[in-house]
């Protein structure tokens, strides 16, 4: 169609100007995503693609068919469809990798990632209609976010090289990014630029914070960069807040590359977390869409640019800017949507707010004491959101 072909080269043209050093101007394509991708990883049919299940297997065989489709190659050596696989010690599970070669800089390369693994059985069926836990935000849309990318940025010949890995076992301990960081690197962690990973997306904590998500991380790669997602984020209309690497948890698989600089992209855990609620129904897909452009125009600037950043490290895990970021989502959280909490879990988020505002109000400097107490306060926060009922959750369209 005439409009699709106008909508791709005005994508185009504008993403050529990333590549001169202006992302700020950059223009993604009309779309990044693919609903199709969503609709068939998150469908009944592939029953929550636990590494034991017949539904990984056709996934696997999606997310290589997309791959050699932009024009990605095995990472695991030679042309062949295995040479997307990565075979892991757990039974039946299988990493799968692909690569567009740099064609400036082969041996330096970007990471896109995002697991692809679910669940055989649910913490809580949220829906009698069906007790699959299909795993819609956590992680189909991440990988969908990294598959767009893909197909966005194949045609754009990027300086270095991109991985594009789709973890399997992240469920099961992180052991499919384990084996791949670890046990069997197929990409020395000296020659990472950057680790981006995708996980749980396209959702929301609670009905008042439904235009925020989070950039975890960024520190670890200094101010460069820290401004490179500001730049990303710049004029997508969305409130990414960015929070320090420790507060992750090493909860998803960003956590076994933390020797690289690396930014972890989540919605953080709801209450239709690990529930058979996980549906495409709860997913908001302008807000995914929003997000995909972020990580479309960050892989494409670091891919591009001159100077990639430079793996910090920091003797303090969290800042005071992170204890002023979560206060602020605490403060909404209770002014806005404490209804939606039993008793017993309102005054447990009361308390960690008034905890918050005596670190937050009291000093500008982080002792060890106001460390711990923030982490705890911030510990008590996270438990209580993911232990709401799957409701209230949908996001309007953007």
């Amino acid at each position: 169609m005439a409009i699709g072909f106008a909508a791709a080269l005005f994508g185009l043209v504008g993403l050529l100007f990333l590549s001169m050093g202006l992302s700020q101007i950059v223009v993604a394509p009309e779309k990044v995503t693919h609903r199709a991708d969503i609709e068939h990883l998150a469908s009944d049919a592939l029953d929550g693609r636990n590494e034991n299940a017949t539904g990984s297997l056709f996934a696997q065989e999606h997310l290589i068919d997309q791959m050699q489709a932009f024009g990605a190659v095995g990472l695991n050596g030679g042309g062949s469809r295995d040479a997307f696989r990565q075979e892991l010690n757990v039974p039946r599970a299988t990493n799968i990798l692909g690569a567009l070669e740099g064609s400036k800089l082969p041996d330096e390369h970007v990471f896109l990632s995002a697991h692809c693994d679910h669940l055989s059985s649910c913490w809580r069926v949220e829906n009698a209609a069906s007790r699959v836990c299909n795993g819609a935000a956590d992680n189909v849309a991440g990988v969908a976010i990294v598959l767009g990318t893909g197909r966005a940025i194949a045609a754009l010949s990027p300086r270095r090289s991109i991985v594009f890995a789709f973890w399997d076992a992240e469920e099961d301990g992180l052991a499919g990014s384990e084996c791949c960081a670890n046990t069997n690197p197929l990409v020395p962690v000296d020659l990472i630029v950057t680790f981006l990973n995708w996980d749980v997306q396209g959702t929301n904590l609670l009905p008042s914070l439904r235009d925020i998500s989070f950039a975890i991380g960024p520190e670890t790669g200094g101010e460069a960069l820290q401004r490179a997602v500001d730049r990303a984020v710049e004029n997508e209309g969305l409130d990414v807040g960015s929070i320090s690497e420790a507060l992750g948890q090493c909860r998803s698989d960003h956590a076994n590359f933390c020797a690289a600089p690396l930014v972890f992209f989540s919605d953080a855990n709801n209450g239709c977390y690990h529930t058979s609620g996980d549906e495409i129904k709860v997913l908001g897909f302008g807000k995914l869409e929003k997000q995909a452009r972020i990580g479309l125009k960050l892989a494409h600037e670091l891919a591009s640019t001159e100077r990639p950043p430079s793996h910090r490290s920091s003797l303090i895990p969290v800042s005071f800017n992170d204890a002023k970021t979560i206060q602020e989502i605490a403060t909404q959280a209770v002014e806005n949507d404490l209804a939606l909490f039993d008793s017993y879990d309102q005054e447990i988020l009361k308390g960690a707010l008034s905890e918050l505002n005596c670190i937050v109000d009291s000093t500008s400097f982080f002792f060890l004491f106001d460390v711990l107490r923030f982490l705890s306060a911030t510990g008590s926060i996270v438990d209580v959101l993911s232990q709401t009922e799957c409701s209230g959750y949908l996001l309007e369209e953007a």
